[in-house]
């Protein structure tokens, strides 16, 4: 299941992982099922079935809850933030990215934490709240840059340029855009 979900397959993923999920509860194996019930959830969530996708992600979350996994229980609360954002509520999406937030930090999750606070930045700037997506925008940039990870601090300087250019600040906005694409750049030189 899981790897037609990657392959972008997420119909072609829903018989086998409601087969593995017959098997979790065959063997009573909660975390599996957690599992399984979050793979079923991004699965929805592709197939823009946002209810299932929520019913799934909920369910995964109660055994992560009774299990005390709270790698996977962050990951629940960011996952149901995304299926908020697509339904248009996004005041509890940010309610539900700042409780993954916070158990990713408190379990040291720091690249984690600066995907979330990139997700947050975007909900923020859909809403135009401007500053509240810079200040995510920019605290994600400074964690993805600690993480050495090139490809998310690149999309954080676009987003931070984009949100200068939408408030009208186009030289701080020509200043991140133009780090982005010298970032890119080099990126590209190095693989060449």
């Amino acid at each position: 299941g899981a790897v037609e979900i990657m392959s972008d397959r997420a119909q072609a993923a829903i018989d086998p992982l409601t087969r593995a999920m017959t098997l979790a509860i065959e063997v009573d194996n909660q975390e599996q099922k957690a599992l399984v019930m979050h793979a079923l959830g991004v699965a929805y969530r592709l197939l823009n079935k946002p209810d299932d996708a929520m019913r799934n992600y909920l369910q995964s979350m109660e055994i992560n809850k009774k299990l005390g996994l709270k790698r996977s229980l962050a990951v629940n609360y960011t996952e149901i933030a995304q299926v908020q954002t697509m339904i248009g509520k996004p005041d509890e999406a940010l309610k539900s990215y700042a409780a993954g937030l916070a158990i990713q930090q408190e379990i040291g999750a720091k690249k984690e934490s600066g995907d979330t606070l990139l997700d947050i930045g975007v909900v923020y700037e859909n809403k135009g709240d401007y500053d509240k997506a810079l200040e995510n925008y920019k605290d994600a940039l400074q964690v993805e840059r600690d993480a050495a990870d090139q490809n998310y601090e690149a999309l954080c300087l676009n987003n931070i340029g984009t949100v200068y250019l939408a408030k009208g600040d186009t030289e701080n906005a020509l200043s991140y855009l133009r780090s982005e694409e010298r970032r890119v750049g080099k990126e590209c030189r190095s693989r060449w």
